[in-house]
């Protein structure tokens, strides 16, 4: 796995996977707020804390 971000909390290594993290480096680095949307039980709040965690907010609350 590449990149400037690990994740580590995010497992897998299929491509879907890997263009997943490569989408949440890219969050990491935006100064946007960011909206995940997806199915239930899809990791949607775990992807937003490591994105929350990674990034230059990360000592500002985190709305969920």
């Amino acid at each position: 796995m590449g990149g400037k971000y690990r994740f580590r909390n995010i497992i897998g290594r299929s491509d879907v996977i890997e263009e997943i993290r490569a989408l949440m480096g890219q969050a990491v680095d935006s100064s946007l707020d960011v909206l995940i949307t997806g199915e239930t039980g899809t990791g949607k709040e775990l992807a937003a804390k490591e994105i929350h965690h990674s990034s230059s907010r990360r000592d500002r609350p985190m709305l969920v």
